[in-house]
């Protein structure tokens, strides 16, 4: 009771939004240093690998950088940090590797405030709403997964939250103007295909804002553009290029459709079922803390006030205007991208943040009034309905992750998250030994072992696609090592070097190092493209 009675007296607005983002701080550091995986390759080959490239002077390049399809941007930031830890002593990857995502980490809690504004500007009388929007941001495991990551979908997806929660206040300053420019640059620059989505945010800040605001919010994109395309510019001599090569190879002459085809609606799938559920859970997080957060809004008349009124500046037209913007804004990122054969969930990220804005705003509000109007009824039914509706959200989200358990593709698709990658792990431990000179990768890819951005060894790093024209008999005359899955048959002239659970690292016991020969990687072309050089084959 003493408990309940400090917090209800002493907690503000912002103090609360506080707390929810340390403990998501907590919750995505906690994440990032002890399960160290890779979702996909193009996270390391395309962009950190690019960066351990140009600072070390080695490195896997794929034909997105041999042919200018990529923005040199997010390479040259990462290549930034890696060349000051590297002036100050810090060159192993067990130390950079988890610097950049530290910092990629602390940037994902940006979410946390963004939601926030997004739901308290389109539901501005809902008490637990923007509360719950903030709540969800920081635990959303999805999220909290993608946090570590430095990729453009995600930087992309905090720059285009933040200036949809600046947007949607409908009068903002000139400070607020100009950062929500330069966020919309930088969003723009890191995923060009977020555009549509960018240019109807745009839109809506020239139609509110005066022709000096406007001013001000152009210079904004302007400013984070141009660094863009000053980077651009320096790799490839031309600010346009990455864009214009980008709509060629995949949008004209379809290079992405030989990376998988998926169905027209695989993003409404996708966001109903990698992300667990959204409505049902949200309804079942909501209701066991309504009762807490209500007695704290009502015991303290300051952050009540604070919570129902201080968005509440807005006509009902401008909250109607701010909530069908942002859902056509989900909408047309939805759309745009299903136009695109080649579908991955990374591609939408965006999406989710903005899309729980919107069911814990819209929620919220509907059971916050049929609360009012349960509590007039009864003194006892109140409680009674909110466990009723507590159990039934619980057991509708119970049933669904359970079904068809362990093979549940949801669970295991979490379970796989969660935990830290083998690959990585061999890759770590091929650092230690002596004599690893020329590695060939056949438990994984070259990019889900982590590149060369993991490895930091000068040695050549082969995959499957290298060996078409090889004998299993011969891999003595090229390869030191040879990693394989546990259950594949040990290589001729080869020895056991360690045995992980279901991987084995195998060392050249017949050649030396030295005397190995080397390989071609460059045998696999398509289009006139070398797609053995997509991070897809790494």
């Amino acid at each position: 009771m003493q408990f309940r009675r400090y917090f209800s007296k002493q907690l503000t607005q912002n103090q609360l939004l506080a707390i929810i983002a340390c403990l998501g701080i907590f919750a995505r550091l906690f994440y990032s240093q002890f399960a160290e995986n890779i979702i996909h390759p193009d996270e390391i080959i395309q962009y950190a690998e690019q960066a351990h490239k140009h600072v070390f002077g080695y490195g896997l390049e794929p034909w997105e950088y041999r042919f200018g399809v990529r923005s040199w941007f997010l390479p040259k930031a990462i290549s930034t940090v890696l060349a000051l830890l590297n002036q100050l002593g810090i060159s192993e990857p067990e130390a950079y590797t988890k610097f950049i995502r530290l910092i990629t980490s602390i940037a994902s809690i940006s979410l946390v405030w963004s939601c926030y504004q997004i739901t308290k500007h389109c539901f501005p009388k809902s008490r637990l709403g923007p509360l719950i929007a903030s709540f969800t941001a920081a635990f959303w495991i999805e999220i909290i997964v993608y946090a570590p990551r430095a990729t453009p979908e995600a930087l992309a997806s905090y720059a285009l939250c933040a200036a949809i929660g600046i947007v949607t206040k409908y009068k903002s300053s000139q400070k607020e103007n100009l950062l929500a420019g330069i966020l919309i640059g930088l969003a723009a620059g890191l995923r060009y295909q977020y555009l549509p989505a960018i240019a109807i945010l745009s839109i809506l800040c020239a139609k509110r804002q005066t022709i000096r605001q406007v001013s001000i919010f152009a210079i904004g994109i302007l400013t984070s553009s141009s660094a863009i395309a000053t980077s651009d510019v320096i790799r490839w001599g031309d600010p346009l290029k990455p864009l214009v090569n980008n709509f060629k190879f995949n949008a004209i002459e379809g290079i992405s459709a030989t990376f998988g085809v998926e169905t027209w609606h695989f993003y409404l799938e996708q966001l109903a079922t990698s992300s667990v559920y959204l409505v049902a859970v949200i309804v079942a997080i909501i209701y066991p803390f309504s009762a807490w957060l209500t007695a704290i809004t009502s015991a303290n008349n300051r952050l009540a006030t604070t919570l129902i009124h201080k968005g509440a500046g807005l006509t009902n037209s401008q909250i109607l205007e701010n909530r069908l913007i942002v859902a056509f804004i989900v909408l047309v990122m939805i759309v745009s991208h299903s136009a695109v054969p080649h579908k991955e969930l990374r591609f939408t990220f965006a999406t989710i943040p903005i899309t729980l804005c919107l069911i814990s705003g819209a929620t919220s509000s509907l059971l916050e009034r049929l609360n009012k109007k349960v509590e007039k009824s009864s003194c006892y039914a109140p409680k009674a309905f909110r466990a009723l509706l507590t159990i039934s959200m619980a057991t509708l989200v119970a049933t669904l992750l359970s079904h068809s358990w362990p093979n549940n593709h949801v669970v295991n698709y979490y379970k796989n998250l969660l935990m830290s990658s083998k690959p990585l792990l061999v890759t770590k431990y091929l650092r230690s030994l002596e004599g690893v000179t020329s590695i060939l990768r056949l438990d994984t890819s070259r990019g889900f072992a982590g590149g060369y951005y993991y490895l930091h060894l000068n040695s050549r790093l082969y995959g499957q696609q290298n060996i078409n024209n090889i004998e299993p008999d011969q891999f003595y005359n090229y390869f030191s090592h040879i990693v394989l899955n546990s259950d594949s048959k040990a290589p001729a002239n080869f020895q056991t070097a360690k045995r992980f659970p279901s991987i084995i690292i195998y060392s050249n016991s017949l050649i030396k190092s030295k005397d190995l020969l080397p390989l071609d990687g460059h045998n696999a072309i398509y289009n006139g493209v070398d797609i053995n050089f997509s991070s897809d084959n790494f």
